[in-house]
């Protein structure tokens, strides 16, 4: 059992729809392209998607290029794009999310965490192994989530996690000029195989003084406040495939997943808190090796600051269909407006991996460059189809207000 799991009081609530009633599908929208400049942007590597915390602006980071560009919700561009400037680095990073706080920009990628001012300056670097996603908080801190990745041969012990001790946390933040650990939070409390290290990786969203972790492979939501204690969990036990799907087996190359070349260094000589096994001849370890089945249930995760709902983004039911499920979900009372967005005309092959929220638009687009960023009027996910999710469970908390 977790180490909070003990202050949940657990509710079991029973879905809407009868057993053997029909069950109709979620109302179906079609998102369209981005607008002018926006939507005419491609690139030959990566490209990542966030918007600005008033939700004016659109920024996109290019990762061959090392340039960021900022858009307003009509796609016009604004200025030109800035260029990181990595000196000092040695070579630009490779990264695999992206935030802002409106005043600096940081990303997170196999060799740790990197925030640079809004010209481009390279600011900080903090190394720290196998950061999963990044959100802004207040006063120069950023929420980081940790993709924890079991040691192959000293069991109860994670790659490269030493410098946390015996508590290994899911979620860190940091702030200050040296990028200082501040908190920790969600704790590792049982031995996990790596798929399920994999697959348990979060995506993140903030609202307030609140944060919003959930995880990939799993439909489980974490709703946290300032100090990083759990206040509430959201889950559909049916959609746990961090071990993957019974009826495919198959393994899963993620986008924005694990760096390889991360892993094979934390198992190498710059690995420094990955130990030998005790009485190992070799200089080295092995190289790893490691299954990871899990498959993806939830691709992104924003908050919608007008109705007060977490969005997030799911895995389409069916490869062939490419209907991807939107599920906003009220934290108050766990009920969720489920609506299936279809892509428009030509694109049907794309594959949605980022959400980010806007004023008044939704925005989305997959990981490749050569695909365009999408956006969804908000106000058209009001008229989606009611449920309630299986299991909601709330902490209770002896000092309401010290998380706020």
């Amino acid at each position: 059992m977790s180490r909070y799991a003990a202050g949940f009081l657990t509710l079991l609530v029973a879905g809407l729809v009868a057993a053997g009633d029909p069950v109709s599908a979620p109302p179906l929208v079609t998102i369209e392209k981005a607008p002018k400049e926006l939507g005419e942007v491609q690139a030959s590597g990566d490209l990542l998607l966030t918007t600005d915390p008033r939700g004016k602006e659109v920024w996109l980071f290019d990762q061959a290029e090392q340039t960021v560009s900022r858009f307003n919700e009509r796609g016009v561009a604004w200025g030109e794009p800035v260029r990181l400037t990595v000196d000092g680095l040695g070579s630009p990073p490779r990264v695999s999310r992206f935030a802002t706080d409106g005043g600096s920009l940081a990303f997170v990628g196999g060799e740790g965490i990197y925030v640079f001012t809004l010209d481009g300056r390279s600011h900080l670097h903090e190394r720290i192994f196998q950061p999963g996603d990044i959100i802004g908080g207040k006063g120069f801190t950023w929420l980081v989530s940790l993709t924890n990745l079991p040691h192959p041969v000293e069991p109860g012990r994670y790659l490269a996690r030493k410098r946390f001790g015996d508590e290994v946390p899911r979620l860190i933040l940091i702030s200050g000029s040296d990028l200082e650990i501040r908190d920790s939070g969600l704790f590792e409390s049982e031995q996990i195989s790596g798929s399920a290290g994999a697959g348990r990786r979060l995506r993140l969203a903030r609202a307030g003084d609140r944060f919003y972790a959930a995880e990939y492979a799993n439909y489980r939501i974490f709703e946290l406040d300032r100090r990083l204690k759990v206040r509430a969990e959201f889950r559909d036990p049916e959609l746990t495939f961090e071990e993957g799907r019974p009826e495919t087996g198959s393994d899963l190359e993620a986008p924005g997943g694990l760096a390889p070349e991360a892993v094979a260094e934390a198992m190498g000589d710059l690995g420094q808190d990955v130990s030998r096994p005790q009485g190992s001849e070799d200089q080295r370890p092995k190289p790893l090796s490691m299954r990871v089945a899990a498959e993806p249930v939830i691709r992104d995760v924003a908050w919608e600051s007008d109705s007060q709902r977490l969005l997030i983004l799911l895995d389409p039911e069916t490869e062939a269909a490419h209907l991807y499920r939107l599920d906003a979900l009220d934290p108050l009372t766990g009920v969720v407006q489920r609506t299936r967005i279809a892509l428009p005309e030509g694109h049907g092959d794309v594959s949605l991996t980022q959400m980010s929220a806007g004023q008044g638009y939704l925005w989305f687009r997959g990981y490749k460059g050569s695909t365009p960023t999408f956006r969804l009027d908000k106000l058209k996910l009001a008229a989606g189809q009611e449920v309630e999710l299986p299991e909601v469970s709330r902490m209770e908390d002896p000092d309401p207000d010290g998380g706020r």
